[in-house]
């Protein structure tokens, strides 16, 4: 589906490709409560853009400077591939609903606007990256993430289940705290980087592993069993 002149896409009804694809070229954006029910998503669009979907993997990009993409998946796990998702510094949102896992294999980045990625399962990133100026993860089973974000949230509520983070350079411990459900937190900068806490970094009765190329400062406290 193509649109001109600056049309926008509003789905009342669902776009149901089956088993293919469904490909989308908004000149502006797309909203509505209808499904895109898909084997693979590809959205080109300039205006922001709010999707429902049920595919295996979304590629994605809006254009519009500023401009915000959301994309709520239903039913499965949802993939993002090489492809990539992409926002010209607007704010981004991928959420996978019940169980499902959110896995990344290309980028997500939002040009230095903020990125709130939740599971119901797990948010693996631990072969793609995310980048974004804060970075708000929710999921329920043990994660990954290979970032390049300034600012970190981070919420893991399955008992036990652990936070890998990756990043590329420096990175802050927002005032919504990184934390697990009694799950061991390990987090690792490179590039010199140094890690600011300025908001807590809590593991319950787990452990804290942090190996940082740089140091570390800040208020925020460090709760564990064993911090090292």
């Amino acid at each position: 589906i193509t649109t001109s002149g600056g049309g926008s896409l509003t789905r009342t009804g669902a776009i149901n490709a089956g088993s293919a694809n469904v490909v989308l070229n908004l000149a502006g954006g797309t909203s509505g409560t209808g499904l895109v029910l898909a084997d693979r998503l590809t959205l080109q669009a300039v205006g922001g853009s709010t999707l429902n979907t049920t595919v295996n993997s979304v590629i994605a990009n809006v254009t519009g400077l500023g401009n915000a993409l959301a994309i709520f998946q239903t039913g499965k796990d949802l993939v993002v591939p090489a492809g990539n998702v992409l926002t010209n510094a607007g704010p981004l949102t991928l959420a996978a609903d019940g169980t499902n896992n959110l896995t990344v294999l290309g980028t997500i980045s939002a040009a230095g606007a903020n990125v709130t990625l939740s599971a119901g399962g797990a948010v693996n990133a631990s072969t793609g990256q995310i980048a974004a100026d804060v970075l708000t993860v929710t999921a329920n089973s043990a994660s990954t993430l290979t970032t390049a974000v300034n600012t970190l949230v981070a919420n893991i509520t399955g008992a036990g289940s652990t936070l890998t983070v990756n990043e590329a350079d420096a990175l802050t411990i927002g005032s919504g705290d990184v934390r697990t459900n009694n799950g061991q937190i390990n987090i690792t900068t490179s590039g010199g980087g140094s890690l600011t806490r300025t908001g807590a970094i809590n593991a319950g009765s787990a452990n804290v592993v942090l190996n940082l190329a740089g140091g570390t400062s800040g208020t925020g406290l460090v709760l564990a069993d064993r911090l090292t």
